[in-house]
Order: C-alpha cells, then structure tokens, then sequence
C-alpha cells in the first residue's frame, strides 16, 4: 500500500478495509496520521545491507551526498538520526520543503541547485516508480534498486542502471 505519500496510503488502506471515509474527511485523517507517525516506534526500521558502507564510502571520496524524500520533515529526520546516517547527508529535502513532490522532478532539480551540482555530475538511487520517474523527467542518471516497492517491472521504469543490491551499486559508482 505505501508510495505516492500519506494520502494515497490511507486511501489504499481504508479501500481494502471497504470503509473509505467521505471525501471530506480525508485531510484531516491525513493530518491525524502524520502526528502518529512522527512519534511511532522505529525499532523495526532499519538500513540496507551495505548502504552506510556505500554511504561512507561516498563521503570518504567527498561526494555530495542528499536525500529527497515526500515524507514529512519531523519523521524523515528522526528516522535518520535513529540510523546513525543524519550528519551524513549535505541537504535533506522532505515534503514542507518544496511545492512540488516526486514523480515531479522539481524536488530534485531544487536539491541539485542547493548542492551547485550539475545534472551531468549527479546520479538519482531510488527503490520506487516516483524515484525514477523523478529522475527521468528532470534528465537525471538514475538507478533503481530493484528491492524496492513498484507494482509494475523494474525493467519497464526506464532507469540508467539497475541494482540488486548495495555491492551493485557501489560498482556504479566505481565507473
């Protein structure tokens, strides 16, 4: 049910339940569901295998290193901070920072900016549809890490590069 933000999860949960509230109702449920996750227990959330290796790997060769996410600030943060990772990205972009979320490419060109790096010098890693939808239509590289959670193939989202795993991905970035 997850992807393409709160809402459309809600929408997706209070679907398959058959009890989809009135139309009416659904920002504030929204609202009420944000204020939950902010405070909910992490302690099943967790990296994957070989990202803070890939991470520091990066930082070691003084790469920029950001992350775009639609989730909201205040759980994006504690999430983070939670994994031992928040002081290693350069900018962080999370749902109230800009107007536009992924599919948009807006959020990522934003990040690129704040950065002053070149969409040449870049590369999107992303495990979802609006990951690499993002990427694509702002002419981004990208690479899609095919454990994510896309109802359609990896194959068919139009990555540069498709990654099974971290080790993967660290040859990528060799190239």
């Amino acid at each position: 049910m997850v992807g393409e933000g709160v809402k459309k999860f809600l929408e997706r949960a209070f679907t398959a339940t058959g009890e989809l509230p009135p139309a009416s109702e659904i920002d504030g449920i929204v609202t009420k569901y944000k204020g939950y996750y902010g405070s909910a227990d992490m302690s099943n959330t967790y990296l994957y295998e070989g990202a803070k290796e890939v991470i520091d790997y990066l930082k070691v060769n003084g790469v920029k290193i950001a992350m775009v996410t639609n989730k909201p600030r205040i759980p994006t943060h504690f999430i983070l901070k939670k994994l031992n990772i928040f002081d290693s990205f350069d900018f962080i972009c999370a749902e109230e920072d800009v107007a536009e979320h992924k599919p948009s490419p807006f959020p990522l060109l934003e990040c690129l900016k704040k950065l002053c790096v070149n969409i040449e010098n870049s590369l999107m890693v992303g495990d979802s549809p609006a990951d690499i939808n993002a990427a694509t239509s702002g002419k981004i590289p990208c690479v899609a890490m095919t454990y994510g959670y896309s109802r359609i193939s990896y194959q068919q989202l139009g990555a540069d590069y498709l990654c099974e795993s971290m080790k993967d991905l660290k040859i990528i970035l060799d190239k």
